[in-house]
């Protein structure tokens, strides 16, 4: 869990959602810093396409070559965000407040996993089946 304390209270609407972007440095293979996106729409479902206008509306980059990931916190992977569905509120995407978004250029072609991701995957894992062991062990 991550705690931010605000200096002042946030203003979001009934139709806003607070996400943080980060944006992909393919030739440095790393993210840069989170950056606040109050995403706004006129009614309560999201679409990708007015997504990804306004995301690169914010970071000055071009909607025809914008690519967005979301992180998924609980397998440390980025996952495509598309035209999966008509609402990214609803399943699979299921975008929430708090999510983190990454955003590159569909001009680079990379999956958006970094060393760091592995490491913390490959943690996971040794974690799970170290309780499993534990577990059988009882």
């Amino acid at each position: 869990m991550c705690v931010t304390v605000l200096e002042q209270e946030e203003q979001v609407g009934d139709f806003q959602v607070c996400l943080f972007l980060r944006q992909r440095d393919h030739g440095n293979k790393s993210y840069g810093a989170f950056e606040d996106f109050i995403f706004q729409s006129p009614v309560s479902q999201i679409s990708y396409e007015e997504m990804r206008r306004q995301v690169a509306e914010q970071t000055g980059t071009s909607p025809e070559t914008l690519v967005l990931y979301k992180y998924d916190q609980s397998t440390y992977h980025y996952e495509l965000v598309g035209n999966l569905c008509p609402n990214l509120r609803k399943a699979p995407v299921s975008l929430r407040e708090g999510d983190i978004l990454g955003y590159g250029s569909a001009e680079t072609q990379d999956d958006f996993q970094f060393c760091n991701d592995h490491f913390l995957e490959h943690l996971q894992k040794k974690g799970r089946q170290f309780r499993e062991v534990k577990e059988q062990s009882r």
